[in-house]
This record gives C-alpha cells, structure tokens and sequence, in this order.
C-alpha cells in the first residue's frame, strides 16, 4: 500500500512549500476572536498500540496506516475551544517470531467532542502569532471492523512452526511429507468477530470510547489561514481491536493508537478590531482603524457651511511655525508653518510604517490642530 504513504509525502510537501512561499502582513493591528466557528480538515498516519507486537516490542510507528479527519471547533474565550471532530482510517500490526506470529487490520470511525486550549489567548501569546501551539483532550465513540490474514493465496491455512518458516501443515503432524512452505499474501481475508464467535463463542462487542489526547501546533499562513500538526494518542476502553480467538489475547491491556497529522483550518471568527467578540467593530479617534479609514479616505478640509456653490474666501491669516506645538512639528515636513493634508496623510503612513516619532494620540492632536488652522 505504497499510494497512501505517497499521497501523505505529497500532501506535507505542499503545505510546506505554501507557508514558505506566503508572507503575513506585517501592519500593526489588534486581533480579536469572534463567536464563529474554525474549520478544519486533514490526512496523517495511524499507529497501533495494544496486545499484537508486545513480544517483538514493536514500535506504535510500525505498519502505520492512512487516516483522515474534519471537524469544527467553537472558540469560547480565553484560548479555549469545544468542537466536534471525525476521524477515520486504519490500523495495522503484523508480528513474525519464534513465539508469536499474529496479525490485524481494522477499519476504524470514530466521532466525538475535543476541548482545546491554545495559547495564543493574548494571555501566553498575541492572538496574532505566527506559531501558536496547543493541547487538547476528548471523548469519542469508537468503531472497528478488524479481520486477520490466516489463509494464503490458494486457500491452505497458515501453520506457523518453530525455524520460522509457515507451511501447509501443523508441525506435529510430521507423518508423511514435511508440509509446504505457504508465503503470506498480506490480504486480510478472516473476520475476526466471527471467527472468535464460532470458536468460542464470544460475541465481544465492536463499539467502544475512546479518549484522545492530543499536542499540536498551527503555522499561521495569513492569520485566519493555518497549517497546524498534531500528534493525538487515542487511549481506548476495548482490548478486541487486535483480537486473535483461541490465542488469549483478550486478556491482556487495552488498545491505543496514535494518529499523527497535518491539517488546514480556517478561522471565520478572527478579526482585525478592538472590540468584545461578537460584537461589529465601530471606529473612533482613539482606534487605529479609525485612522486606517482616513488613511484610506484621504482627510479633506471643511466642506463650505453655508452651503452655498460660490466660491468663498477666508482672511484667516497664516499662522507662523511657531504656532505649531512643539510636539507636532516634526509633521510639518516642508516648513511653511502650517499643517496640510498631505502632511497629515504622510505621518499616518509613518505611523503605520513604525515610525517611533509618530503615535496615535499624536495624529489624534494633529487632526484637531489642521481643523483649529482653517
């Protein structure tokens, strides 16, 4: 099953290759989580842990399998989320010794709710950082339908003897030839819940909990946009998804398996604002978007009040430099001793390229000085 483990090299290769490509904005803004949902999906590689591979201590990473997994997840505030996720996929294990030769594959679904806390919460983290790790822990319900590779290719069970070698024939049964070497054909033909049913009658069942917990990290592309790995073992209350009747494997612990993924998410509910979630954002001489807004408009001087459509003249006299304020001085870039729009245009655009002699409460005062002038 060389595909599966293809598509996941390629799928990582391209998240990879999107984030190095794309840049954040580097303006300075104030980020704000609303009440909408985040949305994810992704693909990663499921590990097994349970009973089948203790004699051999093989690694959970052996005979990994493809998974998958969407969900949605509600921020509540504070770094914390509560979301609904479905994961599917398979697991694996195949052990060949001496001592113990057994082997599975499941199919597996399970669905349930995560709690998350992330800690770019503007408390550990800026809601704006580009690299936010997280954790979160679960309750999902569990499916399986696990089946084993007991019979070869032409029909002859699997017979396992003690120089390693799988023949035809139980070992003992040494009268006449020696049996046939069988190679295994990987095709997991046996149903195990059957099989443990007509044999000793146990009709284990096929559904069960599972309690993931979970580490992971999102690499913001844009700040709604993110590429995130996560590792998420999932601790399970069953020990039948490996199960191997008339072996005694039912006595031993529960399973467990590891799912480990890249995924994207996208967060409807990140703004650039100032306010309390959920609420629409209204702009104010002591918000930063309110000087965005007239960075974009291009602040004009006072229309005629009189309404009137004939030109009017004034007889204000010019003030002199010295009638600025020392403080905004530094506004008045041509030294004619006044303050125009395209001073008041250039010093917003300072502000916002990080210029440290400008600030907001100093465009807030310049503004006010332009209209004094006029």
């Amino acid at each position: 099953m060389a595909y599966p483990k293809r598509f996941f090299i390629l799928f990582s290769m391209m998240m990879i290759y999107m984030f190095s490509t794309i840049r954040l904005s580097q303006a300075q803004v104030t980020y704000e989580q609303g009440y909408e949902p985040v949305i994810y999906g992704g693909v990663g590689v499921l590990g097994f842990d349970g009973n089948i591979g203790k004699v051999q201590k093989l690694s959970i990473f052996s005979d990994n399998r493809l998974g998958y997994n969407f969900g949605f997840e509600e921020l509540v505030g504070q770094g914390f989320g509560i979301g609904l996720e479905y994961l599917g996929g398979q697991l694996q294990k195949n052990e060949r010794s001496l001592t113990a030769n057994n082997n599975f594959q499941s199919d597996i679904m399970s669905i349930g709710l995560n709690v998350t806390y992330h800690f770019d919460n503007d408390v550990i983290l800026p809601i704006g950082s580009m690299v936010a790790p997280y954790v979160s822990i679960g309750f999902h319900y569990l499916t399986f339908k696990s089946s084993s590779d007991m019979i070869a290719a032409n029909g002859e069970n699997y017979y396992y003897w003690n120089d390693g070698s799988v023949r035809n024939i139980r070992q003992l049964d040494t009268i006449g030839p020696a049996g046939v070497p069988l190679p295994m054909d990987h095709k997991y033909e046996t149903d195990l819940h059957s099989l443990a049913l007509s044999t000793e009658n146990l009709n284990y069942s096929q559904t069960s909990f599972a309690i993931p917990i979970g580490i992971g990290v999102a690499f913001k592309l844009v700040p709604e946009l993110s590429v995130d790995l996560k590792a998420t073992y999932y601790l399970t209350m069953t020990h039948y998804i490996d199960y191997v009747a008339g072996t005694g494997m039912s006595g031993l612990s529960n399973d467990a398996y590891l799912y480990t993924n890249v995924s994207l998410h996208y967060n409807f509910g990140l703004t650039t604002t100032g306010t309390a979630p959920g609420k629409k954002a209204t702009a104010t001489p002591d918000d930063d978007s309110y000087y965005s807004s007239a960075k974009n408009s291009k602040i004009q001087p006072k229309s005629n009040p009189s309404g009137n459509s004939a030109k009017t003249t004034t007889t204000t006299p010019v003030p002199s430099s010295n009638n600025i304020p020392s403080d905004l001085k530094v506004a008045d870039t041509n030294n004619d001793g006044k303050i125009s729009t395209q001073e008041i245009n250039a010093a917003i655009d300072a502000l916002f390229n990080g210029d440290k002699r400008y600030s907001v409460s100093m465009i807030n005062k310049l503004i006010d000085y332009f209209f004094e002038q006029h």
